[in-house]
């Protein structure tokens, strides 16, 4: 038997298109990275990635990378300046690792520049050691390697090989050469050298082998070239890192050479690679590929045109007015939230959602193709890419809006969470199985690991119509909590529809694993609707995870985040089923997931065993309710896990803070080039993030900027899983139970029966403000000595009596206010968590102080008024809601 998971708390007490005009110009800065731009725009844009540079503007443009030196444009010259001691380069950047400038080179090529001798250069020597530098590689490189002088053969070798090919000037004598891996070969110097004030520098990749190269050099832009002869690297370079002009020591002072200009030729430096017909990227592409690539950025093809409307409710609730203490109030953080989810989307992309904000000053390792220029601009910078809606962002972010509305009143973006939900369901095919769109979302065709590399040929799609099976169950689970939000019989005819879609699937193709979500979505679907075949297929679902994750006393180990929500889906279902055997499973494997962090805040990491461990918003969102789950069931009691967890890691990585993101920004050592105007994604973006949720924090920092693949600070899926995470623990601050009113966390909450107000960590108080004659049990935290806990009623003291941690000063009536008392203390404690060794002042259960401070936001800031002995107060709007959602 199914029971009810919607309650309507005033009467129960059971708790229980395809769209036809352009995108908008918000897309247009995410079209370009992939070559889509309508004729024009790339000039119109200003960004010329690829092709040239005159050094005309003010700053280097952003398609260099500094190293080893200074480096200025200006006077239409790049003035590169070498220390004493060690070679100053620029360096073009590569669209697959920002972090290492990696080229991918498809002969025939050419790098060109126009070298100034430094003697030219006011006040610097007249010494000078200059040119172009290319390191070739190729990471699997077929033939002989060499290993400290042993030569053996093997089928793949990872190799490369350094050139230069240079200008020095010693004692007056002007040079020419090229270098290979330390061996130097002169060339002829050009006519008119002796009396030239500037050199043209020339390497080619000549032909199609890969390997051939030659090097010219002239003295006058109108001279003819003087060629070296022709000659073959070791192997076929795929790659050159870097590919830069340099500028070496050749005394004790440092040296400045100065570039007129750089220009490169052939397809590897075209920005429109991905997307030009005659791309060598697109060879491995089906001409049905090509064809649809050709409407990308134009209009997003949804597979189903329309949907039955199903328009989202208002909230709908009870308004007050309260004077509380100035204490964590998470319907608070849930309006924050709801800001994040419906701000960082693209209104002129169908609402899609912004998987990342870029604004990391030591730039990142993520092997993609998706990168985007503007992200190093000085500021911080929201970026569309693969993961928009194939891993679960942009659903958790709708799933997570009825959740909140209903929590908080907020009528907040309604338009926005209406068509988000709207495109979702235009994923959903007729059969029941979504399928995200490629078509007319440039972002999400290309990626080194999702769909489709064009580097290797590898490709997870057959035809631009992603369905992408780790987040289908995220569809799912959407699709019931807004059928419980709305009980719309549209949305249960899809659930029906999709649940049957994965059964389907599951019996074509039995040893195939499903993702974890399609196991949350089938228990919530069941949870909901009473589909018996979605019970059915998550039970067997289940039971395979089981087998295949997990030891027989419930460890796992790989990523937490994942792992974790089977657990979930295990806890909802054996609650559902009563199945008390899987019960015990997930109080083994919720004890081991938790021993894997550090309980006492709430930090858990990325990955089981991680070393050094990352704090990530998602790894912790499932843990609350697996705690609630098992502490209802009996199994234990865990509220002091969720308490712990709610009062520091989990609301210390939601952002209330965005000026120092900017500050961030400035760090990038980069210069700045204005954004397109129209971008979206530039537009008051630190507004815009705040109710963001950290997924790369360390103990006592919001942003560990040593996290090599950290674009920035948020990530898409935190901030909805985070999101998700408050209702959690919001919801079962108390609950009606049959026999009266439990308040099983010292939060500030408001309901049909009683509000909530939480003095901690202020005081060891808390007033419980009947609205109904009630019995009524509040639990004590694990920290408090039950012995020394006082009550009074109205004016009165009350004896207690004892439930566990549950004191009971029996029925209270309506518009009675219980107060609860006890002493509160400081300890203090020292932790360590990575290389992080810190030492923590805790009252009560509240992390008040940390030292050392994080480096770049630091967590646990602006607690002390908690130690201070004087407690704030504020006038708050309260609202309880007609009804909440057992999600």
């Amino acid at each position: 038997m199914v029971r009810s998971c919607i309650s309507n708390e005033s009467e129960s007490g059971d708790l229980v298109k395809r769209i036809q005009t352009p995108f908008l110009l918000g897309v247009f800065l995410a079209m370009l990275a992939f070559g889509v731009m309508p004729e024009g725009r790339a000039d119109d844009r200003q960004w010329p990635y690829y092709g040239q540079d005159d050094f005309e503007l003010d700053g280097l443009r952003l398609c260099w990378y500094v190293n080893g030196g200074r480096a200025e444009a200006r006077d239409g010259m790049l003035h590169l300046t070498a220390p004493t001691d060690k070679r100053a380069f620029v360096a073009l950047k590569g669209l697959y690792q920002v972090s290492e400038p990696r080229i991918y080179l498809y002969w025939p090529w050419a790098m060109e520049t126009k070298l100034v001798p430094s003697e030219e250069v006011p006040g610097k020597t007249i010494a000078f050691n200059a040119g172009i530098m290319i390191n070739f590689g190729n990471d699997r490189a077929q033939g002989q390697s060499e290993f400290l002088g042993i030569a053996s053969t093997t089928d793949t070798v990872a190799w490369q090989s350094m050139f230069e090919a240079r200008l020095e000037k010693r004692d007056g004598i002007t040079s020419f050469s090229y270098l290979i891996d330390g061996h130097v070969t002169d060339i002829e110097p050009p006519r008119g050298s002796e009396d030239s004030k500037a050199f043209h520098l020339r390497v080619e990749g000549v032909g199609e082998d890969g390997r051939t190269l030659r090097v010219g050099v002239k003295a006058g832009a109108e001279d003819p070239w003087n060629w070296s002869p022709e000659f073959q690297l070791a192997h076929p370079a795929v790659h050159a890192s870097p590919m830069a002009v340099y500028n070496g020591p050749v005394t004790s002072a440092e040296t400045t050479a100065a570039f007129d200009f750089i220009h490169f030729e052939g397809l590897s430096f075209d920005p429109g690679v991905f997307h030009r017909d005659d791309s060598e990227y697109l060879r491995s592409l089906t001409e049905e590929q090509i064809e649809a690539t050709h409407a990308a950025g134009r209009s997003v093809h949804y597979i189903r045109d329309e949907v039955p409307k199903v328009k989202e409710p208002a909230p709908q609730g009870e308004r007050t007015t309260a004077r509380v203490p100035d204490t964590l109030d998470l319907v608070d953080r849930m309006k924050l939230s709801i800001n994040a989810i419906t701000e960082c989307v693209d209104r002129g992309a169908d609402f899609e959602p912004y998987c990342h904000v870029f604004v990391n000053p030591n730039g990142w390792s993520n092997a993609s193709v998706q990168y985007n220029p503007d992200m190093e601009r000085g500021a911080p910078v929201l970026l569309h890419d693969i993961h928009g809606y194939n891993t679960g962002i942009g659903e958790a972010w709708v799933e997570s809006l009825p959740l909140l509305r209903l929590a908080t009143g907020s009528s907040l973006n309604m338009e926005v969470s209406q068509g988000m939900i709207d495109n979702m369901r235009r994923m959903i095919g007729e059969d029941g199985l979504p399928q995200v769109p490629l078509d007319g979302r440039p972002w999400g065709c290309f990626t080194s690991w999702w769909v489709h590399d064009p580097l290797t040929g590898s490709s997870l799609d057959g035809d631009l119509t992603m369905t992408g099976e780790y987040a289908w169950g995220r569809f799912l689970s959407t699709l019931a909590v807004w059928h419980a939000a709305t009980d719309s019989p549209a949305l249960r005819v899809e659930i029906e529809r999709m649940v049957d879609a994965f059964e389907r699937l599951d019996r074509e193709r039995p040893q195939m694993p499903q993702g974890m979500t399609t196991e949350f979505g089938l228990v919530q679907a069941y949870k909901f609707t009473g589909y018996e075949p979605a019970r059915e297929a998550a039970a067997r679902l289940l039971e395979k995870t089981r087998a295949r994750k997990f030891q027989p006393d419930g460890s796992f180990s790989g990523h937490y985040h994942g792992t974790s929500f089977s657990v979930l889906s295990m806890a909802e279902l054996a609650v559902l089923t009563g199945d008390d055997e899987l019960m015990e499973f997930v109080k083994s494997s919720y004890e081991f997931a938790v021993s894997k962090g550090w309980p006492l805040i709430g930090f858990y990491p990325e990955g089981v065993n991680q070393d050094p461990p990352n704090g990530e918003t998602c790894s912790f969102t499932h843990l609350p309710k697996i705690a609630i789950l098992l502490s209802r069931a009996g199994k234990g009691d865990y509220w002091d896990d969720v308490d712990q967890l709610a009062r520091n890691h989990m609301i210390e990585c939601q952002l209330t803070e965005s000026d120092w993101l900017y500050d961030l920004g400035k760090r990038i050592p980069n210069p700045i080039l204005p954004s397109p105007a129209g971008y979206d994604g530039v537009r008051d973006v630190g507004r815009r993030l705040i109710g963001g949720f950290a997924a790369f924090t360390t103990l006592n920092d919001y942003f560990n900027l040593n996290i090599l693949h950290a674009p920035g600070p948020i990530v898409g899926c935190c901030t909805g899983n985070g999101a998700r995470s408050l209702y959690y623990v919001w919801r079962n601050i108390l609950e009606r139970t049959d026999d009266g009113l439990n308040v099983n966390l010292i939060l500030n909450r408001a309901s049909p029966w009683a509000d909530v107000d939480s003095f901690l960590p202020y005081q060891g108080r808390v007033d419980v403000r009947m609205k109904a004659d009630l019995p009524l049990r509040a639990r004590m935290p694990g920290w408090v000595d039950l012995d020394q806990v006082t009550c009074a009623v109205g004016d009165e003291p009350r004896a207690l009596s004892w439930e566990g941690r549950y004191a009971s000063p029996g029925r209270v009536a309506a518009g009675q206010v219980a107060r609860f008392d006890f002493p509160i203390d400081e300890r203090t404690i020292q932790l360590q968590i990575g290389a992080v060794d810190a030492t923590l002042v805790i009252r009560g259960a509240t992390v008040v102080d940390i030292t050392p401070k994080g480096r770049t936001f630091g967590l646990y800031q602006n607690r002390d008024h908690y130690r201070a002995g004087q407690i704030r107060w504020r006038t708050v709007e309260r609202f309880v809601p007609g009804r909440t959602i057992d999600w």
